[in-house]
């Protein structure tokens, strides 16, 4: 991302307006994160109302560290797949 040239977005998150800067890439993904989030909080309000709205941003925030930290491997994990990965395709040379 460090080669590729930023530009500037804006994100509307529960009624707040926020500027980020991405790469073109990335701000295809914007209205789609953006729908999710508002989705997840709106989800969080209907199920605990009388919440303040920052506890809802919180809980979604959290959410999406858990799905992330259960889901990502480690670099360990990712180097053990490539080895697997060179074993079974110099076997398949053979």
């Amino acid at each position: 991302m460090q080669d590729e040239a930023l530009i500037s977005e804006n994100i509307t998150i529960i009624g707040r307006t926020y500027p980020v800067k991405l790469s073109r890439k990335e701000a295809e993904l914007l209205s789609e994160i953006e729908a999710d989030l508002n989705q997840s909080i709106l989800g969080y309000q209907q199920s605990y109302p009388g919440k303040d709205r920052l506890d809802y941003v919180i809980m979604t925030l959290l959410t999406y560290v858990f799905d992330e930290k259960s889901t990502s491997m480690t670099n360990g994990e990712v180097d053990a797949v490539k080895d697997k990965i060179a074993t079974i395709q110099s076997l398949l040379k053979v």
